[in-house]
């Protein structure tokens, strides 16, 4: 998803850098709004469902032309490394949550690459406030792009943190990161953050996710810890602190502690503290 923010077209370069080692093309869309004009009498609202038309069609055409520009730079971009990646693009008319997500259904792409904004940014862009509403709607995995991250190419990247909250879907969510980021020769971190105390079960928990992950993945790099502390988010902070984390993954819970990541007002927090890309999983029903 564009909306020719600064911080959607760096998230470009994720993309592009994702389809140069998996092989993969690229679908750009942009979604404009199209408000819905209220039924008012012929004489008092004619004329402003004229200027309104025309204005929609002025937006559009503009979108079209920043489209076509933007997939041109694009693949000048991925000249050297992708000399072959296919980018197309196209328009969408509606709500952004909805419009991606039923895109998505139609394209089914192994990856849906978002930017967002940070708690302390203007959220004017379709993309600052969509996020959130698009995890809920699709089921397609996300990688969420900060406006302030730091971390500007996956030619970089090194050490992905996988925060587990010892959920069905953690099997699933880790063969589809690993396969993701194969190429990339990266090392994985599976942390699960203990509130208050450690449960006696923790390890239990995370020596079963291991013997899997060992299994499905025999040659991947894998470290397994678990760490007390105060605050979910805080003992996240510390980790990725410490061992140099490059990009989180987490699943999308409805009954865990982590759910709470994805209402709208703790992602800012989050992306705002943290300031990494974020794989987005969906949990298993």
């Amino acid at each position: 998803p564009i909306d020719f923010s600064e911080g959607s077209t760096r998230a470009c370069s994720f993309a592009i850098g994702l389809a140069a080692k998996l092989k993969a093309e690229i679908k750009l869309l942009h979604v404009y709004y199209n408000p819905i004009v209220d039924i008012a009498p012929f004489d008092t609202s004619h004329a402003y469902q004229i200027n309104l038309v025309n204005y929609l069609h002025e937006t559009e055409q503009n979108a079209k032309r920043q489209l076509a520009t933007l997939a041109k730079e694009l693949k000048a971009k991925a000249l050297k490394t992708n000399p072959d990646l296919k980018i197309t693009y196209s328009l969408a008319n509606g709500l952004a949550a909805e419009e991606i997500a039923a895109a998505s259904r139609k394209f089914k792409p192994g990856l849906i690459v978002i930017g967002t904004r940070g708690i302390g940014n203007q959220t004017s862009g379709i993309l600052g406030s969509v996020t959130a509403k698009l995890i809920q709607k699709t089921e397609t995995p996300i990688l969420a792009i900060p406006d302030q991250s730091h971390f500007t190419s996956l030619d970089k990247l090194k050490n992905v943190l996988y925060a587990s909250d010892f959920d069905k879907s953690d099997h699933l969510a880790m063969s589809r990161l690993i396969n993701l980021l194969h190429p990339f020769k990266v090392r994985i971190f599976c942390l699960h953050v203990s509130v208050g105390v450690k449960k006696s079960w923790d390890q239990v928990k995370m020596d079963s996710l291991k013997k899997f992950i060992s299994h499905e993945f025999p040659k991947e790099p894998v470290a397994y810890d678990i760490v007390v502390s105060d605050d979910v988010i805080n003992g996240l902070e510390s980790y990725i602190r410490n061992n140099s984390i490059d990009v989180i993954a987490l699943t999308n819970h409805n009954r865990s502690l982590l759910s709470g990541f994805f209402t709208p007002s703790i992602t800012k927090k989050v992306m705002a503290r943290i300031n990494k890309p974020l794989f987005i999983f969906k949990a298993i029903d």
